[in-house]
């Protein structure tokens, strides 16, 4: 079929772009801090999303977001590495450690419990070529006027 035969269709696929997102980094500061109410701001958005900050016992640091009529627990944890220390936020689904957890409308998780993907994941290799092209461009004569 020729390109764009799809044109007019509907999008089925939710992209990362789309959701503000939570990194675990943002938290660092936090932990020193004694239990409180706090707010963070989205680094793609400029909404601040509002929860409490808790110490537990079995996961330490856990910060709780107001989701509806319900609270849903993000535990906050930093692994020690010879080189360095690195910062995770747990999913609440699957409870792996991430870097980045995504706000939707209806939950906070990762992406892949979310089912949320990238732009490139819907492209064809010329076109994520193409793209990477543009970017190279803008980065060695700036943004087009």
């Amino acid at each position: 079929m020729a390109k764009g035969w799809h044109f007019g269709r509907t999008q089925t696929r939710a992209y990362i772009h789309q959701y503000p997102r939570l990194c675990a980094q943002d938290f660092r500061e936090l932990l020193t801090l004694d239990p409180c109410k706090l707010s963070i701001t989205s680094n793609r958005t400029d909404k601040k999303e509002y929860f409490k900050l808790v110490d537990t016992e079995n996961w330490g640091k856990v910060a709780l977001f107001d989701r509806g009529n319900e609270q849903v627990p993000i535990p906050i944890s930093e692994h020690q590495t010879p080189i360095c220390s690195r910062m995770y936020l747990t999913c609440p689904y699957c409870t792996k450690n991430r870097l980045h957890l995504y706000i939707t409308p209806k939950a906070i998780g990762c992406r892949e419990c979310l089912n949320i993907h990238y732009k490139s994941q819907s492209q064809s290799e010329s076109e994520r070529l193409s793209r990477r092209i543009q970017r190279t461009r803008v980065k060695l004569w700036g943004e087009k006027t």
